[in-house]
C-alpha cells in the first residue's frame, strides 16, 4: 500500500488524466444544488427562490430557475477473490496472495489520486467496505484480507462472480470505477449482457491472477489432479508431449476467450501471475 502511494505521487498524480479523475472534478448524472451550473429553465411552483436566475428574468420578462449538475466523489472499489479456486499455488504464492498484493498497491495509488476507496471481499461470506477516503480503514479491509486461506470444502453455495456483478450494479452509485481481481475461472459469454449493463453505469477494469501450472504442464512427472466437484483424481503424465500441447492449448483459448469478451465490452484486462516479480505486475498496472 505505500508502495502504490508512493508510486501515484511520483508518476501518475501528476499526469493529465489523474488531475482529470480526482474527486471533485467528476460530474453526477443527478441534478441538485451542486456547485456546477447546467442551464435555466422556467419556474415551477415549489422551487428555491434562490436559485432564480433574475438576469434571464430581465431579459425575457418571465421567471426562471438555475438548474445544477451536483458534483460527486469518485469512488474505486477494488474487488478481491478469496474463493476456493483462488487458494490454490504451486509457484512463489497462493493466487489469493498475489491478489491481495495487487489490491493493496492499487489502494495506496487510489488514495493518493484523491478516490473514495472501498472493498469486497469475495469469498463464502462476502465482506463489504463502503468507499471512504481513509488509509485506517483501507488498511484494516486490506488486514481482514491478508487472513489464513485454508482449503474450502466443496459447496455448491459459494458466490459465484456473476451474483457479485449483480451486486455490485445494484449497490454502487452510477460512475463509480471498479476493479475486479480474479482468476475469472467462472466469468463466460454467458455473461456478457450482464457485464454491459454494469459497463453502462460504472468503470471496469479486470485482473487476471494466474498460477504457472493452470497454462502449463511441469516438464515431467505424474500428477494426480483432484477434479474437486466429484472428487475424482485424473492422473496427468505431464512428460507426455500430446498432452502438454492440449493442455497449453485449452489454457489459450480460455484465456482468449475471456480476453475477447472483455474487450467487446472495453474492459481493460491486466494478467499477473503467481511467482511474476512484484516490479513487472507494477509496470502493468502504472496506468490505473
Amino acid at each position: 500500500m505505500q508502495r502504490g502511494l508512493a508510486q501515484a505521487l511520483s508518476s501518475a498524480a501528476g499526469s493529465v488524466e489523474t488531475q482529470q479523475k480526482r474527486s471533485g472534478e467528476n460530474l453526477s448524472p443527478f441534478r441538485g444544488s451542486g456547485l456546477d451550473y447546467e442551464e435555466s429553465r422556467p419556474y415551477q411552483s415549489g422551487d428555491d427562490l434562490r436559485h432564480i436566475n433574475w438576469r434571464l428574468m430581465a431579459r425575457a420578462g418571465d421567471l426562471y430557475t438555475k438548474v445544477f449538475r451536483e458534483e460527486r466523489e469518485t469512488s474505486r472499489v477494488i474487488v478481491i477473490d478469496r474463493r476456493s479456486a483462488m487458494r490454490f499455488g504451486t509457484r512463489a504464492n497462493l493466487k489469493v496472495t498475489r491478489a491481495v498484493q495487487i489490491a493493496a498497491y492499487l489502494a495506496g495509488v487510489s488514495l493518493r489520486q484523491g478516490y473514495s476507496v472501498g472493498g469486497v471481499l469475495m469469498q463464502p461470506e462476502i465482506i463489504w467496505v463502503e468507499p471512504q477516503r481513509s488509509k485506517t480503514r483501507v488498511h484494516d479491509w486490506l488486514f481482514n484480507a491478508t487472513e489464513h486461506c485454508e482449503v474450502l470444502p466443496n459447496d455448491p453455495s459459494e458466490p459465484g462472480l456473476s451474483q457479485l456483478l449483480s451486486l455490485l450494479h445494484l449497490k454502487l452509485v452510477s460512475g463509480s470505477q471498479i476493479i475486479l481481481i480474479s482468476d475469472f475461472h467462472d466469468l463466460h459469454e454467458s455473461h456478457k449482457a450482464l457485464l454491459s449493463q454494469i459497463r453502462q453505469s460504472h468503470q471496469l477494469l479486470a485482473v487476471q491472477v494466474l498460477d504457472p501450472a493452470e497454462e502449463t504442464l511441469p516438464d515431467a512427472g505424474i500428477w494426480p489432479i483432484n477434479a474437486y466437484a466429484n472428487e475424482n483424481y485424473v492422473t496427468l503424465h505431464a512428460g507426455d508431449a500430446f498432452m502438454q500441447e492440449a493442455y497449453a492449448r485449452q489454457a489459450r483459448e480460455e484465456y482468449q476467450a475471456l480476453q475477447g469478451l472483455l474487450s467487446a465490452l472495453q474492459i481493460p484486462l491486466v494478467s499477473a501471475r503467481t511467482n511474476q516479480a512484484f516490479d513487472d505486475v507494477v509496470k502493468d498496472l502504472v496506468y490505473v
